[in-house]
């Protein structure tokens, strides 16, 4: 009965499906502890330090995420499947330490009390919602075509948002009037329910429901195979030492390398604005600190994932390369208006500050695609781990660079973001003659140490 149930590889819309729900999954845990949890503890006045530690938690989990990489390439030999046992191993590994929680809570009583503990359970429950992303990314570069992957990064950036809603609000308002247990629970049963799609869906046809042996056979699948083209002939790396050896040689190809420094360069406008503006809108321009809470926290959040439904269909339509570089301009051109705005009119600095985050949507989700165009699917897991800790890496350098950024005229800030975010553009025009799909392909000549 379960071998008729659809397989990912070959069924898009089903692939899109299954990866969606498990996106919903890793948005769930961190917005339980910001929201839910730290509103809990601040109401059993425990101290600032200690909820900012225990937030700390959640971080460098997703921080140090790309460690996950090489350890999914390297072994991914199994006969269930190169990602699916990952993902099983991930969301069983979130589902074990939640009941733990319930379990220390019934036999010492209110586990908030205990903060290190708690700290110690949070982080590992991110820790495997941390490999799930990776596996989950590994899988989509695997499975999905080019022409599928940009409206699938866009509605798995929905999703995302979805399972944070879910933790956030749902779990959150369980948390406060019902307790830790029950709010707990319900994350469990939701898990649960959401595990049923990796546990009965295999990745590709052949592939084994459960089974703790490896493949004879482990030639690394590539998404064309799934239309039908020659299999990949590269054997898959084994071990570490060979999966760093191969992602060395993959990014000093030229269209990758220029890829890695448009990532790091691309968010750091955006990673200082999202500090330095909504206090300049308070200090300068004399919005409320309610007003500009409103903003960020209730209207900001449709047009963020409106952006990421546009990103992933433009990448789908017209390419993850031109989807990027439509996406840095048009948020060039939000950063131009701003420098030549009315901010004396309040309606203009909203819409304003609405249509960056719909950009930069836009280019996040094209970015994610054309980060997965130019991924060799051998070290799908390690390589994308890297373009995403690199972007990574620029939000967080942009935030850093704030207080050096508020010393300008907010003017002359906004127009060197629409001068430095256009200029970033133009490597892309490189990247993109260079040829992708020659990036996107290796031979086993490349695994010799």
């Amino acid at each position: 009965m379960f071998a008729r149930l659809p397989t990912l590889a070959g069924r898009p819309v089903v692939c899109m499906a299954a990866l969606c729900s498990l996106y919903a999954v890793q948005g769930m845990p961190d917005k339980f502890v910001r929201v839910g949890l730290k509103n809990l503890l601040a109401s059993q006045h425990v101290s600032t330090a200690a909820i900012g530690g225990l937030i700390a938690a959640i971080s460098w989990p997703w921080a140090l995420k790309w460690v996950w990489g090489p350890i999914l390439d390297r072994f991914a030999r199994s006969r269930m499947g190169r990602r699916r046992p990952w993902i099983l191993v991930a969301g069983g590994g979130m589902v074990a330490m939640l009941a733990s929680l319930l379990l220390v809570e019934a036999l010492v009583g209110d586990v908030a009390k205990s903060i290190r503990l708690l700290g110690a359970m949070v982080l590992t429950v991110n820790l495997f919602a941390a490999m799930l992303d990776v596996a989950v990314d590994a899988t989509a570069i695997e499975l999905l075509p080019e022409n599928r992957r940009g409206i699938a990064n866009g509605l798995m950036k929905a999703s995302l948002a979805i399972g944070s809603l879910l933790g956030g609000q749902v779990l959150g308002w369980l948390l406060l009037t019902r307790g830790l247990s029950t709010a707990v629970a319900v994350e469990i049963g939701i898990l649960l329910l959401i595990l049923t799609v990796p546990l009965l869906l295999r990745e590709r046809p052949g592939d084994a429901f459960f089974s703790l042996q490896a493949k004879a056979d482990a030639a690394p699948p590539r998404p064309d195979d799934v239309a039908g083209a020659p299999a990949a002939n590269a054997d898959a790396p084994v071990s570490i030492r060979q999966v760093f050896a191969a992602l060395l040689r993959v990014m000093r190809r030229p269209s990758i390398a220029l890829a890695a420094v448009f990532a790091l360069a691309s968010s750091l406008a955006h990673g200082a604005f999202v500090v330095v503006w909504p206090i300049a809108m308070q200090t300068r321009l004399g919005w409320t600190s309610e007003a500009v809470v409103t903003l960020e926290g209730a209207y900001a959040v449709p047009f963020e994932i409106a952006g990421a439904l546009c990103g992933g269909v433009l990448a789908s339509r017209i390419g993850s390369y031109r989807a990027t570089l439509a996406g840095t301009l048009l948020l060039a051109a939000a950063w131009a208006a701003h420098a030549i705005a009315p901010w004396s009119v309040r309606s203009v600095v909203f819409w304003l500050y609405l249509v960056e985050l719909f950009a930069f949507g836009v280019l996040g989700v094209a970015m994610v695609s054309l980060f997965m165009r130019l991924a060799v699917p051998a070290i799908a897991a390690t390589q994308f781990s890297v373009f995403m800790a690199l972007l990574n890496l620029s939000q967080g350098g942009g935030s850093s660079l704030a207080g050096l950024v508020e010393t300008l005229p907010p003017r002359t800030m906004f127009a060197a973001f629409a001068v430095f975010q256009a200029a970033i553009a133009l490597p892309l025009w490189w990247v993109d003659a260079s040829g992708a799909p020659a990036a996107a392909t290796t031979d086993a000549a490349e695994w010799s140490d």
